[in-house]
């Protein structure tokens, strides 16, 4: 990594913009970890150059749920069902995370290391072990460039005990992780909305109907009963009127598709995600059991809607996992403009034919990877991950 307060960035190409629109030939300037010139053409005129001309230019991106300790160990069980492998507070992964309790702050380091190499700026982390599991993984992120934000999975369950747990996980955390509305009774569901609702700037996320089980006992329509959340993770077995109402409610939709075929053998919806108009943002889940590469799963999605809606749509798919993720927990996302802090990757190469290609969007979809990243640009701080 190199530290510069003035750098130039050429590219062949460059998305721009918070509408993500493809530039050809541009130059990027940034100074003092801010951007404060994109023009067309090749600069020469600064020390620091890097110059792509078969490269793309692109905002980091957003891993919207992750479950980051799980790295503890990966692959265990897995000929297990989704409730004996991760369910709470029972699932064989509990009994790991208790097991390897000392080695959780190396794996959530490792995972961060991995995530930000893959591309991913900011991870969004369903943080089990109530204070104790923050504290952990605050540790971990000091001295990465991840930008984490952890939600605060809660232990107690009696209303005195949960409001203790609240008032010091609302201190550490982004707001609150809910794996399930229906662990909670009625009385610990309106103790977490009037703390959350009542603390500025925090969130609520809750897991909701990720397999059919938990759609037949209604979780959807429980949470929403209690809890305005800003963001629903998985909706795997949700219908259109559901999908619907979170657009109308403008709450957003976490999609987790590797990890949804991997526990359960069903793809999110995206067909009914997408003609409905739910904002969407994307995540890979379980990073014990799914690599944290947002990638993949963009290569599924296009996959997916190609299947069932004959057609893909490049913008919405980079759109989810560029701005989604951010704005789901009311930050502002990164994109390449003026004025804006430089978080963006320049994916360049042999495995990466982005000249060549007839759409460059879904190029990127589609072939984009690590493999093929060749700067990470975060302010003043420069990676090259292959050197």
């Amino acid at each position: 990594m190199v530290q510069t307060l003035r750098y130039v960035i050429n590219v062949g190409y460059a998305i721009i913009g918070e509408d993500l629109r493809l530039h050809e030939d541009i130059s990027i300037e940034i100074e003092n970890g801010v951007i404060i010139d994109i023009r067309h053409g090749f600069r020469r005129d600064c020390e620091n150059v890097f110059t792509f001309p078969e490269g793309i230019a692109v905002p980091l991106l957003t891993n919207a749920h992750v479950h980051s300790a799980d790295y503890v160990l990966p692959e265990v069980g897995s000929d297990l069902y989704i409730d004996d492998l991760v369910g709470e507070p029972y699932g064989v992964k509990y009994f790991i995370l208790k097991k390897h309790h000392m080695h959780l702050q190396e794996a959530i380091k490792s995972f961060l290391k991995s995530a930000l190499l893959s591309g991913t700026y900011m991870v969004i982390d369903f943080r089990e072990g109530g204070i104790e599991g923050l504290n952990i993984a605050i540790e971990a992120c000091k001295g990465t460039l991840t930008k984490y934000v952890p939600l605060g999975m809660l232990t107690k369950r009696t209303p005195q005990e949960l409001q203790q747990e609240l008032n010091e996980i609302l201190k550490l955390a982004k707001g609150v992780a809910l794996s399930s509305p229906l662990y909670y009774n009625t009385e610990l569901l309106r103790v977490i909305a009037f703390k959350v609702m009542n603390c500025k700037g925090k969130i609520i996320s809750a897991h909701i109907s990720e397999t059919e089980e938990t759609r037949r006992e209604r979780d959807f329509e429980y949470l929403l009963n209690h809890i305005r959340p800003h963001q629903i993770v998985h909706g795997t077995y949700l219908s259109e009127t559901e999908f619907q109402l979170l657009k109308d409610l403008n709450i957003y939709l976490v999609i987790c598709p590797r990890a949804n075929l991997w526990f359960i053998g069903k793809y999110p919806p995206i067909d009914k995600i997408y003609k409905v108009g739910v904002k969407v943002a994307i995540g890979t889940d379980n990073s014990g059991w799914i690599k944290p590469s947002i990638w993949r799963d963009l290569e599924v999605i296009a996959s997916i809607m190609r299947t069932k809606l004959g057609s893909i749509d490049p913008d919405w798919i980079l759109k989810a996992a560029i701005l989604g993720g951010p704005e789901s927990i009311g930050f502002k996302p990164p994109i390449i403009n003026e004025g804006h802090k430089a978080y963006l990757m320049v994916l360049s190469g042999p495995l990466f034919p982005i000249r060549s290609a007839h759409d460059k969007k879904l190029a990127l979809i589609k072939r984009g990877g690590p493999e093929s990243i060749a700067l990470i640009a975060m302010e003043n701080n420069i990676i090259t991950p292959h050197e």
